[in-house]
């Protein structure tokens, strides 16, 4: 299923003129031979022959290698599909002066005439092979997406093919770079690892007017109150972004993932976005690092990157980022996306404050918050009313230095340690006021802890705006 929606996602994006291509001088051999490499475990298992032949072991050529090895994985999931046990199937490679031909030859069941004069037709599948497809079906888009990926690089594809005797298909693409030079849905790159945000894929900047308006609509997020880390290689972006959050944040910048997770564990930011194909540390990587550190992992993690294929969201959602924004994107769209996050966390901590029955697993968005506030929240019940109980007793059971354990608490919760024992006491004050009217308020004073009954008073009064004997009348 998440296969055909991602092909359904790229071949309507396709159709809408919203891919750009990113292309590059690449050698085409080593391509096409990770391709085959990847499909030999499966011409093994079908005992089907697959076979690599090309006529040079170098051929230069301009393409995008993410948008192309989809065209070619499509094609020989395809040959092996429609092949039977003992057939065989080849990729072959010529060129001359001029162009480039590749060939996914295969012997397999083949294809009518009607079929073939339909077989890039958006949702159309030939009818012999509906009965094999039958339990691995298939949107009828791929040959149709093949088909305008091609396009997009300025080449063609054709096939020939005969019922009983196998298919071939021929994808041609032009050498050199001139077909592509005048292209505005194409961005030409000096190498693979040269970043693809350029030029007019850059953000746009935000008037006054509109930040005014994000003002208006976060007023809690005072200028300056919360940190920004932003990681990013590309330095023109990377300004592009210091500039778009400044207004509302202290900003950190970083260049790479591994100068990130380090600028992470100094500064304790309130937040992360970063791009995730960079050098060192990838992204998606530093993210995973963030979301299994105990003293970071509450951090909001925001990845920005070209690579939008549903699979690769999926991956660092997996990975535990709080959002996922596609490039190129827009930049109003992308601060108000990091203000809901800070926001939504301003709401969670607040709630604690005012809700007796708030559940402070709410406030965990990792299974290591989840574990430490279970762990929290179960000694504080148990030892709030013993009278040595104090916050270096609960940094000890939990195992945690005094400083890490506060900072950590502070930002997890918006409370200190301190405050945050005071608060499961009245808590837990108004719930024995409730459910036990036997009890007098200077006795529930006394078994959580608190020095006396007067300050016992004065703390609920501070909490709820009522005194003990008013929240107890008022509930019955």
């Amino acid at each position: 299923m998440r296969n055909m929606i991602s092909e359904l996602l790229e071949f309507r994006k396709l159709e809408q003129n919203y891919v750009s291509l990113h292309v590059c001088e690449q050698n085409l051999i080593p391509f096409l031979k990770d391709i085959y490499l990847s499909y030999c475990e499966l011409s093994v298992q079908q005992t089907i022959t697959f076979n690599f032949n090309t006529e040079e072991d170098d051929i230069l050529l301009w393409f995008d290698s993410n948008q192309l090895q989809k065209v070619f994985y499509n094609l020989l999931s395809n040959a092996f599909k429609y092949t039977k046990p003992g057939g065989v199937v080849e990729l072959y490679i010529s060129s001359n002066d001029n162009d480039v031909k590749i060939k996914v030859i295969d012997t397999g069941i083949g294809l009518s005439a009607e079929d073939v004069s339909h077989i890039f037709d958006r949702f159309y599948q030939a009818e012999n092979g509906k009965q094999l497809s039958n339990s691995n079906p298939g949107t009828g888009l791929g040959l149709a997406l093949s088909k305008n990926i091609v396009n997009l690089h300025h080449g063609d594809i054709t096939v020939q093919s005969q019922l009983g005797y196998g298919t071939i298909f021929t994808i041609t693409l032009l050498k050199g770079r001139s077909h592509f030079e005048n292209d505005k849905s194409t961005i030409l790159l000096e190498s693979v690892e040269e970043p693809v945000i350029k030029g007019e894929s850059l953000p746009d900047s935000i008037s006054p007017e509109e930040y005014e308006e994000i003002n208006n609509a976060f007023p809690d997020l005072k200028s300056g109150s919360y940190k920004v880390l932003i990681v990013e290689d590309n330095e023109e972006l990377l300004q592009i972004l210091n500039t778009l959050f400044i207004p509302f944040y202290q900003v950190i910048l970083a260049r790479n993932g591994k100068e990130g997770l380090q600028m992470a564990n100094e500064e304790k930011p309130d937040l992360v976005v970063s791009d995730v194909m960079m050098p060192l540390m990838s992204g998606m990587e530093m993210c995973m690092k963030i979301k299994n550190n105990i003293d970071l992992c509450h951090i909001p993690v925001v990845l920005l990157t070209a690579l939008d294929s549903v699979e690769y969201n999926i991956e660092g959602l997996q990975q535990g980022a709080d959002d996922y924004i596609s490039k190129p994107f827009h930049a109003k769209v992308l601060l108000m996306r990091c203000n809901n996050l800070i926001r939504n966390r301003l709401l969670l901590k607040s709630r604690l404050t005012k809700q007796v029955d708030f559940d402070v697993q709410l406030l965990a968005s990792t299974s290591l918050d989840q574990e430490l506030l279970n762990h929290l929240v179960e000694v504080v019940d148990k030892c709030m009313g013993e009278p040595d109980f104090d916050v270096n007793v609960l940094a000890r059971e939990l195992n945690m230095g005094r400083s890490s354990f506060f900072t950590k608490i502070k930002n997890l919760t918006g409370m200190t340690p301190s405050e945050f024992i005071q608060n499961q006491r009245i808590k837990r004050a108004a719930t024995l006021l409730r459910e036990r009217p036997d009890m007098l308020v200077s006795e529930i004073s006394d078994q959580l802890g608190f020095v006396s009954t007067v300050y016992f008073s004065r703390c609920f009064k501070a909490k709820f705006g009522i005194s003990p004997a008013q929240f107890r009348k008022k509930d019955s």
